[in-house]
Parts: C-alpha cells; sequence; structure tokens
C-alpha cells in the first residue's frame, strides 16, 4: 500500500504538479499505518518545507494514526513515536487557541 502511494506521489512531482496538504495528508497516513515513523518525519518537514502547513484534516489523519501506532509495541521508534505526537499535539493546541482567540475577538 505504501508502495503504491509512494508512485502516486512521485507521479505528481514528475509531472510538474506540487502536492497539496492532502496529498502530504495522505502520505503521512499511509507511512503511520506502516509503522515507517523515520518516514512520517521526514515527510511532515518537507511538507512545511513546501509551505503546506499542515490544516486540520491533516492533524486529523495524524491523531487518528498516532492513536492506532500507539497502541502497537514500536521498540526502538518509540522515542520518535513521543517526539512526533508532541510536535502534532502542539500544533493542535496552537490551532485550538488561534480559533478560541478569533472567537473571543469577534
Amino acid at each position: 500500500m505504501v508502495a503504491l502511494a509512494e508512485v502516486v506521489f512521485s507521479e505528481l512531482l514528475k509531472e510538474g504538479i506540487e502536492p497539496d496538504t492532502r496529498a502530504y495528508a495522505e502520505m503521512l497516513g499511509a507511512y503511520l499505518r506502516a509503522d515507517m515513523i523515520e518516514k512520517v518525519m521526514q515527510t511532515y518537514e518537507k511538507m512545511k518545507a513546501t509551505g503546506h502547513a499542515p490544516n486540520e484534516f491533516t492533524m486529523m489523519i495524524l491523531i487518528r494514526n498516532l492513536e492506532k501506532v500507539g497502541e502497537k509495541d514500536l521498540g526502538v521508534n518509540n522515542v520518535k513515536l513521543g517526539i512526533l505526537k508532541m510536535k502534532f499535539l502542539t500544533y493542535v493546541l496552537i490551532l485550538f487557541s488561534r480559533k478560541r482567540r478569533s472567537v473571543d475577538l469577534v
């Protein structure tokens, strides 16, 4: 499944089509489901570097899959998974805080 997702993702690039936030989110979800934590972190950093900030959809995919991955024994990847969870939790809290402020200011 991951191999197919990677092929589709790379085909976008070959065709000169810049992957959008949704495409990055789907890749992140595929890597998480395959317990490929290092790939998740690399893809997340690439997503941010190309100017595609994670949105609510991205965070929903990540949180759901992180919960599933967290239920498994990942051995060596536990530390990386913990760091990844903290990054995403921080981002979710920032999003929530911004929305809350915008509602309070209205």
